[in-house]
């Protein structure tokens, strides 16, 4: 995939949208969350680092099991400011909240389904749908180091936004 110096172009912005829908209509089976907590004299910090949602679907009537995983999506809080909105764009919580807000506010995403995936240009800001009229909005930062956001399949495919608006699929090999 492409790569723009002035930005994510509108052909990068549609197959990054495209290339996502492996998670669409798929629901959060879990989220894990990493803060960072940061000491020093008479200072103590604690910041949110990362997101990981894991994404299950039902599986066919003939498995024993009944749902598969269907992908990951990861966010990296350090190169991406990050809010969970309703669709009218009340903010529900963003990345500088405290960390007890921060892990209330995302569990609310376990249980619902990813609706779709919309990618803006030029900068590359990314709104994650849910069912709830819930929208999970990642701004990615100029950086030259980093991804924004990630998304893995069980076959290995690898989709990023990252860094800074560069945009990247590797086909996995299994």
């Amino acid at each position: 995939m492409g790569h723009s110096r002035s930005g994510v172009n509108q052909s990068d912005s549609q197959r990054l949208i495209d290339l996502s829908k492996v998670i669409w209509e798929t629901t959060v089976s879990q989220v894990r969350v990493t803060i960072t907590s940061e000491f020093q004299k008479d200072y103590t910090s604690k910041s949110l680092d990362e997101i990981e949602m894991e994404f299950r679907v039902l599986a066919e009537p003939t498995y024993r099991v009944k749902t598969r995983h269907a992908g990951s999506l990861w966010i990296d809080a350090g190169f991406s400011a990050i809010r969970l909105e309703l669709e009218d764009n009340t903010i529900l919580g963003g990345d500088d909240d405290p960390p007890d807000a921060i892990v209330d506010w995302l569990s609310e995403l376990v249980g619902k389904k990813l609706l779709q995936i919309d990618v803006q240009t030029p900068a590359g800001d990314t709104s994650f749908y849910f069912e709830g009229n819930l929208a999970l909005k990642c701004f990615p930062l100029m950086s030259k180091d980093g991804d924004a956001w990630r998304i893995d399949t069980p076959a290995g495919d690898v989709l990023k936004l990252g860094p800074g608006t560069r945009v990247s699929h590797r086909t996995g090999l299994r």
